[in-house]
């Protein structure tokens, strides 16, 4: 846990002058975010870097360990967590899951917390996994949006990164959702996957496109923090593309995604605004968010802490206390600021500098606001009355601008 005197300093300040700060309000005022971790797996993608296990006898009492700690946590009343209007099954593969145990999970939550009743609730899943029947039992469970990840239509680069998958899965899929009443769909693409160009991420889009889907989500992969990748890079057994053909497509893309009434309001998400992901907006805005799960990490508005790695771990330390943390850190001025500013320019809605007064009790950093500035010049940035926003160019080199503005603090 890091401590910032100088972030407690203002902090008590901004208490004297208020009695409270929008930190604190937050966590009465909007509803949270709830999210379970699902880590199972048939194979782990070359690509994934996320906690996942093969799917075995361990899923039952994994199920059985969420529960504890949901229960346990339900029990505390903490005003951040009074109510939840999205819940997220994410993963690892959380349609790999007999429906059965999903719909029991799903009635568990509502049994134990206070959610909506138009709660946006998403399940992450593989197309091969999606069919009538399940799809139908999701959605008697309360499931309303369902995401199918399929990284690119070319079955060669799936099973070079380990992956099933195809057009054909991913077209029955979509088609047994909406036949089920799934009234939104979310697609996650790749780009950047090895041997792959813009012809064929192009053909992968457009795919996608003609399936009409609600959302589109296009990742572009940094081979640089994916182990497995970067050595098959290294000792020649793959080619990757370069970064100017990577950025050349994501600019026409976000062009093409818009243009098919799927604009982009994030630098990897495109939606209407009325399919906007709901939960993610919540990471993005600093909102509170609860995590259920192994590694699953959690928000209050002011603390931030996260669960044990290790499955069997998990499921030990929740027979035997209902909690499992292992880390947290708390209440830090600067810490948070920077998050306000970095998350919030991943948003075409970009960082109004009231709202960061507002929410952060004092005015924006004016080496900050500096530092964005001298990017309007090469439109990167733009200020528009007072909020700052990163063009399409911009989020490009997101990176880039954010390391420069907080090196300037």
């Amino acid at each position: 846990m890091r401590h910032n005197p100088d972030g407690d300093n203002v902090d008590t300040d901004f208490r004297a002058q208020t009695g409270t700060t929008d930190f604190d309000r937050i966590r009465t005022d909007d509803a949270a975010g709830l999210y379970v971790h699902l880590p199972f797996c048939r194979n782990k993608c070359l690509y994934c870097d996320f906690v996942t296990f093969s799917l075995g006898r361990q899923a039952e009492p994994y199920l059985a360990a969420v529960e504890r700690e949901a229960i346990a946590i339900g029990a505390q009343q903490d005003p951040a967590f009074a109510r939840f209007d999205s819940v997220y099954l994410g993963g690892g593969t959380p349609s790999l899951l007999p429906a059965a145990a999903v719909a029991r999970l799903l009635d568990r939550l509502h049994t134990v917390f206070t959610i909506t009743a138009d709660a946006e609730i998403t399940l992450e899943s593989n197309p091969e996994d999606v069919d009538p029947q399940a799809a139908a039992a999701w959605i008697a469970a309360g499931v309303n949006r369902v995401t199918v990840g399929v990284q690119t239509v070319h079955v060669r680069t799936l099973a070079a990164v380990r992956r099933p998958g195809g057009p054909a899965a991913v077209s029955a899929a979509v088609a047994a959702l909406r036949e089920a009443g799934v009234g939104n769909i979310a697609l996650d693409l790749i780009v950047g996957l090895p041997d792959e160009g813009p012809t064929r991420w192009a053909e992968s889009l457009e795919f996608c496109l003609g399936l009409r889907p609600d959302h589109v989500s296009m990742y572009l992969l940094d081979a640089d923090e994916h182990p497995a990748v970067a050595r098959r890079i290294r000792d020649g057994r793959w080619r990757m593309p370069p970064d100017e053909a990577m950025a050349d497509f994501y600019l026409h893309a976000s062009a093409r995604l818009a243009a098919a009434g799927l604009p982009q309001y994030e630098i990897s998400n495109f939606a209407a605004p009325a399919r906007r992901s709901r939960h993610n907006l919540k990471y993005w805005r600093l909102a509170p968010y609860l995590g259920l799960g192994v590694a699953a990490h959690s928000f209050d508005g002011r603390r931030r802490w996260w669960n044990e790695r290790r499955l069997q771990v998990y499921v030990d330390r929740t027979a035997a206390s209902r909690r499992a943390e292992a880390g947290e850190d708390a209440w830090d001025w600067t810490r948070r600021a920077r998050e306000f500013v970095m998350l919030g320019l991943r948003l075409v809605d970009g960082v109004s500098r009231a709202e960061f007064q507002r929410r952060m009790g004092r005015p924006f950093p004016p080496e900050w606001a500096a530092v964005l500035k001298k990017n309007i010049v090469p439109s990167l940035v733009l200020d528009d009355n007072g909020t700052f926003r990163l063009t399409p160019q911009g989020m490009l080199v997101s990176n880039e601008i954010l390391q420069e503005l907080f090196d300037a603090n």
